[in-house]
């Protein structure tokens, strides 16, 4: 039987990295970044992160920016180096 690992890559909105989440990682359209919430848009839907959210993509760079709380994190995922 073998083991699967879905392909996926996290980064965690810390207030000062709003843009570089919007623009460089996810390649969406930046909505708002107050410094306390992140808000962006795709054609398909509308993403928000709040300090210590988690966004994750697909690891083909497929836009995906699903957002998920760092207890949701802890819980849901293991980190591989």
């Amino acid at each position: 039987m073998a083991r699967l690992i879905q392909n996926l890559e996290s980064v965690q909105y810390d207030g000062t990295n709003g843009a570089f989440i919007c623009g460089t990682w996810l390649a969406v359209t930046l909505i708002s970044d107050d410094g306390e919430t992140l808000v962006w848009a795709t054609p398909e839907y509308d993403g928000v992160a709040h300090v210590g959210d988690y966004v994750i993509r697909n690891g083909d760079k497929d836009v995906w920016g699903r957002t998920v709380t760092a207890e949701q994190y802890a819980q849901e995922f293991f980190e591989l180096p």
